[in-house]
């Protein structure tokens, strides 16, 4: 772990000046010698943020060993697909060494709302979503890294060269020591995100960062980061794991595969356990929503074609030979069981919209903010 920096200060002593015998006694000056700098954190200097690698290892290296409770907020005055204002608020709290953490947040968007809650063991993910319909819930593999995007401010994922912070202020108190730093201009931070401009980091003499914020501009919008604790935090499960069904933790998945006219959409099963009857599925294409039911139940390699019929979708054993018309790429799919687990939400496109195919906000290859589930 990086040992905290500090300036020595000079102490003159009577019995140096005797011994070195070129002082006297009314050259010293108490209030002088009893003086010493402010504990400055790793990397920083008396003006600059000399060694930006150097801080953000000491902030990671504590909250990762002691374990940390953050709070996170993000506003966004234009969502990046073109919807309206965002506000993002997270709590993470994570144990010593990343062995539980747990995730709670809100998500508006626009004239939504959605509330969350990840319970992370050592092993699994088990995620709460609701939007006022009920929870709807989810496991899956944990990440090698899932408190990794809560230690640092999201701002400072890239490279920073020196100087780009300059201390701005600071402030002693009786138990720890503040620097405050900011950046007038991170837009050409090497390969930091090029839509950060303004930022603030508050800073303690060891290296952790107790407050950030940060100003974007695409979207447009800003972001804060507190410290709400560092060491001795040790999140407990919370109450609403005992609810989630036991179907949650089977191997159930399915792969939406449109066709290439986009007239149907085909849905496999892929997992060791089957769909159950009375599944829904959800299409928003860039017309209009449709939903529909899975009526029996699907083994691991059995599929169903879904099409629009009526308004609706409707589930066939096989690709029907007309539809009312096809699907506008790109389309998102949402596949819940009826006991509120989720299977899919997924993004794709086909033709022009090929690159879109593929974006994938469940599932055990994904690792995207539940917040993201729409």
């Amino acid at each position: 772990m990086p040992i905290p920096r500090s300036r020595r200060a000079f102490l003159a002593t009577a019995s140096l000046a005797a011994l070195a015998g070129c002082l006297d006694d009314g050259m010293l000056d108490s209030t002088e010698n009893d003086e010493t700098a402010p504990a400055r954190p790793p990397g920083v200097s008396d003006e600059t943020l000399d060694d930006p690698e150097a801080l953000f290892s000491a902030h990671e290296d504590r909250l990762r060993s002691g374990g940390f409770e953050v709070e996170i907020h993000v506003q966004e005055s234009r969502s990046e697909d073109g919807r309206s204002a965002t506000d993002y608020d997270i709590t993470a709290e994570c144990a010593p060494e990343d062995h539980s953490l747990r995730l709670s947040g809100t998500l508006e968007r626009g004239e939504t709302a959605e509330t969350w809650d990840v319970w992370h063991t050592e092993s699994q993910a088990i995620t709460r979503l609701d939007r006022g319909d009920g929870p709807r819930y989810q496991v899956m593999d944990r990440g090698l890294d899932s408190a990794g995007d809560f230690i640092n401010p999201g701002f400072l994922s890239g490279s920073f060269d020196a100087d780009m912070f300059t201390v701005d202020g600071i402030d002693e108190r009786a138990d720890v020591t503040l620097t405050t730093l900011v950046a007038a201009d991170l837009s050409e931070a090497g390969d930091a995100a090029d839509d950060v401009t303004e930022a603030t980091l508050v800073v303690d003499e060891h290296g952790v960062i107790h407050q950030a914020s940060a100003t974007v501009t695409e979207p447009a919008g800003s972001f804060e980061y507190d410290l709400v604790a560092v060491g001795g935090v040790d999140p407990t499960e919370p109450a609403w794991v005992e609810s989630v069904p036991d179907s949650a933790f089977d191997d159930v998945d399915v792969e939406p595969d449109p066709t290439s006219d986009g007239e149907a959409l085909e849905l496999e099963s892929s997992g060791d356990d089957p769909v159950p009857a009375g599944t829904t599925v959800t299409v928003d294409d860039a017309e209009e929503t449709y939903r529909g039911t899975i009526d029996t139940q699907l083994a691991s390699g059995e599929r169903v074609s879904l099409s629009i019929q009526d308004g609706a979708l409707e589930a066939t054993s096989a690709r029907p030979a007309s539809v009312d018309e096809p699907f506008e790429s790109p389309i998102s799919v949402r596949v819940v069981t009826p006991g509120g687990v989720s299977l899919a939400n997924i993004s794709m496109g086909w033709g022009s919209d090929e690159a879109a195919a593929g974006t994938d906000d469940s599932g055990a290859s994904s690792d995207s903010r539940p917040g993201d589930e729409s």
